[in-house]
């Protein structure tokens, strides 16, 4: 499985961390799916610091009762998933009602990820989500009989700020986010923040 890594140069008067995130793509659930952030590494001026990631998938789940920007989703189980493959999982509660993640199968549609969330999940009280690279990437609110069908959809962007892992993002405001792409057949990039707090890529 290929890796990709993204060494952070932070060349800035000012310590913080670099955060990659992703932007998901649209879950027909009440709110959609919230971006989380994906990795955050703490960077002094300076110093450099190194992201790296695999391209496989996973199912999580959360004791989150909310998903308003700041809040930390710490997941409680990590299920490994493949859209083209293993896809489809149950979220439930056992007969002691505690949640859990239910074991996977084949039987979901080819290219999603999909979370059936089960009579038994109490509304508004934990969240639901894949993960990328074995870490939380987007999440939503569990709510009973209702399906989550996420689109896989590796994309990468790079911020600077007092962000930690796992933290709900309001992406519409991070205005110093810049995308970082990989050309085929590369897997390996460097980022430079700046004294002005820009963000380059090369």
């Amino acid at each position: 499985m290929t890796t990709y890594i993204l060494t952070c140069f932070n060349e800035s008067e000012h310590a913080g961390n670099f955060m990659l995130f992703q932007k998901p793509q649209p879950v027909p659930v009440p709110g959609g799916a919230a971006s989380l952030a994906w990795f955050a590494r703490p960077t002094q001026p300076g110093k450099s610091s190194i992201i790296q990631w695999t391209i496989d998938y996973g199912f999580v789940w959360s004791q989150s009762s909310t998903l308003q920007p700041g809040t930390v989703f710490q997941p409680a189980q990590f299920v490994p998933a493949d859209p083209m493959g293993i896809n489809l999982i149950q979220y439930g509660q056992d007969e002691h009602g505690v949640p859990h993640l239910s074991d996977p199968s084949a039987n979901g549609q080819r290219g999603y990820l999909t979370i059936q969330q089960a009579v038994t999940v109490t509304p508004r009280r934990s969240a639901v989500g894949i993960a990328m690279s074995g870490v939380p990437v987007a999440a939503v609110l569990a709510e009973p009989v209702m399906m989550a069908p996420f689109v896989p959809h590796p994309n990468y962007w790079l911020a600077f700020g007092q962000y930690q892992a796992g933290e709900v993002l309001d992406v519409e405001t991070i205005l110093d986010a810049v995308e970082v792409q990989f050309l085929p057949n590369q897997y390996t990039r460097s980022a430079f923040r700046a004294k002005d707090g820009r963000i380059s890529l090369s």
